[in-house]
């Protein structure tokens, strides 16, 4: 993906431009310049055009030469193949799958950054491909060297897109270790942190979670983690299948919200107290959320039958 420089034809300022990019002659650098004038042409040093017509991606100049000036650059090759679609040619790839390990030598906030713009592209799979051929996969994410496969779940949320990512690792014996230690060594928000933990601890024990009550289930299916670890598990025909599509009916039905409790923590004030109130309180709203308490009075006359 070469150069393209939109100039001013004057024969002066295109002369400047000329000697200017032979001697700088950047690798992948957009310079798309417009002047004053409104008059421009393209001048094309490196049949950049012809490129991008048959789409194939390609080092401006020397390719180990531009990934020695950043070695990010290393990673972005890839990251474009899979954004817009097109091929890396050879030269260039050789040139990548040499100094692969190079790329350990960019920050972790480049890395993350890059990575995920590369989750988010249209072409993910042809990027992954590259990834693995280039042994940029094995340099950066070792689980997935044999693992190129990518649950196609509509999503442009980073942090989901990271949970499919690191997905693979939940069926290895020290994948929550493994994901702990590549999740710290990146740079995600608190939030997306959290987030990735918490949808494969809840991955971790599904079991678990379906053998609760219908309510309880629905409690903490309000959890946004919970509702996508659940996506997850439709999407690979879980044998819970049955649940989940209650769970995402119900869901559904209250409108992506959790109603409000029909009574409040004053209300079981009078009869218990400290703790016992959370645990009274939870009771009434599960009930509520599987459809056995319908009502406020409903609620109240549960509350007044309890010893």
């Amino acid at each position: 993906l070469a150069d393209l420089l939109v100039v001013d034809p004057a024969p002066s300022v295109a002369g400047n431009l000329v000697a200017e990019f032979n001697e700088s002659c950047r690798y992948f650098r957009r310079a798309l310049q417009r002047h004053a004038s409104g008059a421009e042409f393209i001048l094309d040093f490196v049949e950049g055009q012809k490129d991008l017509k048959l789409g194939v991606l390609r080092a401006v100049g020397e390719p180990e030469k531009r990934f020695q000036e950043d070695r990010l650059r290393i990673l972005r090759a890839v990251r474009f193949s899979g954004q817009l679609g097109f091929e890396i040619e050879p030269a260039t790839l050789q040139a990548i799958q040499k100094m692969a390990d190079k790329v350990r030598e960019v920050s972790a906030e480049r890395i993350t950054e890059e990575m995920t713009k590369l989750l988010r592209t249209n072409y993910r799979l042809r990027a992954f491909e590259n990834l693995q051929s280039t042994g940029l996969m094995q340099v950066l994410f070792a689980f997935r060297s044999q693992n190129i496969s990518f649950l196609d779940i509509p999503t442009k949320d980073n942090a989901k897109l990271w949970s499919l990512f690191f997905l693979p690792l939940l069926i290895l014996p020290d994948g929550i270790l493994q994901l702990r230690a590549y999740v710290e060594g990146l740079r995600f928000s608190n939030k997306d942190k959290k987030f990735i933990f918490d949808c494969f601890a809840f991955l971790s024990e599904t079991e678990e979670f379906f053998k609760k009550p219908f309510g309880e289930r629905m409690l903490r299916y309000s959890q946004d983690f919970v509702g996508w670890g659940c996506q997850i598990l439709s999407s690979q025909n879980s044998v819970f299948q049955t649940d989940i599509e209650g769970l995402q009916q119900n869901w559904l039905y209250l409108e992506e919200k959790l109603p409000k409790c029909f009574v409040t923590g004053n209300d079981l004030s009078k009869k218990f107290t400290g703790r016992e109130i959370g645990e009274q309180l939870q009771e009434v709203y599960i009930l509520q959320l599987e459809g056995k308490i319908n009502s406020r009075d409903e609620a109240l006359e549960h509350i007044n039958l309890k010893d």
